[in-house]
């Protein structure tokens, strides 16, 4: 799509195949490209289980011009072995819907390092428990979602401030506090688990 020339914008997330309290549910990283228009204009996913019922739902989608906000509006068969309540799918509307409506503002994985390079703040949401396998961004200020209404303080207030957890939705949830609260806030899209992926898998990394 660069090399066409087309303006667009990608969402990544990670989701469980089916409910993720039953037995045999297993990751599923989806990532769909659309244009500013919400015209769908592709998907990739990568997973062991379920992977191509997402993608068949998608391409039905471009198929019939639906709009990616109108993923959300899905319906497909619930039943806890073979899918959530919500699907990702609907999941991906969701997200592609606060974006179009400037709830949440992102950044890509392949901008973060140029941002840690330059100095930028980036804020890590997750558990510290959660720093001991999978440890925070270089320099990055650490204080878990369920704390971060209490320590606003301990944030610059005129400078972007570059939001993130393992999967994206803590980091959203925190950019959304921090927008009400008078900050510029970015949520990292997929979360940490996209970027450091994405570094080393050339097939999650591509048209990105």
């Amino acid at each position: 799509m660069k090399a066409a020339g087309i303006d667009y914008q990608a969402l990544h997330l990670h989701p469980q195949s089916s409910a993720s309290y039953y037995p045999g549910a297993a990751p599923l990283s989806l990532k769909v490209l659309y244009a500013p228009d919400g015209r769908i204009l592709g998907a990739q996913a990568i997973g062991t289980d379920k992977v191509t019922k997402r993608i068949d739902i998608i391409a039905t989608a471009i198929r019939f011009n639906a709009k990616v906000n109108e993923l959300a509006d899905v319906e497909v068969a619930y039943a806890p072995p073979y899918a959530s309540a919500k699907d990702p799918v609907n999941f991906a509307g969701y997200i592609a819907d606060d974006l179009q409506h400037g709830l949440v503002k992102t950044i890509q994985w392949h901008q973060v390092d140029d941002l840690l390079a330059s100095g930028a703040t980036f804020l890590d949401v997750r558990n510290p428990d959660e720093l001991l396998a999978n440890p925070k961004l270089p320099g990055a200020i650490n204080i878990p979602r369920n704390q971060i209404r209490d320590r606003l303080g301990e944030l610059p207030g005129d400078k972007p401030i570059y939001v993130y957890c393992a999967v994206g939705l803590r980091g959203y949830n925190v950019s959304r506090i921090l927008t009400q609260n008078g900050l510029d806030a970015y949520n990292l899209d997929g979360g940490l688990k996209t970027y450091r992926t994405s570094q080393y898998d050339p097939v999650i990394s591509s048209q990105s």
